[in-house]
């Protein structure tokens, strides 16, 4: 009679260890997402950081150098919400950097990104939004008297060895 048997003992004797093992899964799940949360982190102050900064700095003061502009960069952050933005930016004609053609105190700067997927890095625009830029009147004389642009939103494109410049406006 009855129909419990050995299978109910084996079910009873059993409870513990299933009860330990799903309380081990859940304490197992929390501490994978506590680890991924923590490796985001990491990988976000990396990204922040100046040593990853440093290497982006390189590769887009080479983008530009091809196009006869050289750069220097007080600073370049891969912002999150905004992307690659540079700041205090001075862009000189020459190499050697004796003839200052403009400061920009910001920009942010775009990858073209099927460049990325063949592992080729290209800028293909820059934004300045509010951006303060600097001229000399005279190019041969860095001490001439300076043009300046104030507050002035801009998209510049880059193709091949053209520059465009669309939807320019400032002060």
């Amino acid at each position: 009679m009855g129909g419990g048997g050995h299978g109910d003992t084996l079910a009873f004797c059993l409870l513990p260890f299933a009860l330990y093992f799903q309380g081990m899964l859940v304490l197992f799940r929390r501490v994978v997402v506590v680890l991924l949360l923590l490796a985001a982190g990491g990988a976000l102050a990396y990204v922040r950081s100046d040593g990853f900064s440093f290497m982006l700095r390189e590769i887009v003061m080479e983008q530009f150098e091809k196009r006869g502009l050289h750069l220097r960069l007080e600073r370049l952050v891969l912002d999150p919400m905004e992307g690659l933005v540079a700041k205090n930016i001075w862009i000189y004609q020459d190499p050697e950097h004796h003839m200052l053609l403009a400061t920009v105190d910001r920009l942010k700067v775009g990858l073209n990104f099927s460049r990325l997927l063949q592992k080729e890095v290209e800028i293909d625009v820059v934004d300045l939004h509010n951006a303060n830029l600097s001229f000399p009147m005279d190019e041969d004389d860095p001490r001439s008297e300076r043009l300046t642009l104030r507050s002035l939103s801009a998209r510049v494109l880059f193709s091949g060895e053209r520059i465009e410049i669309h939807k320019a406006e400032g002060d």
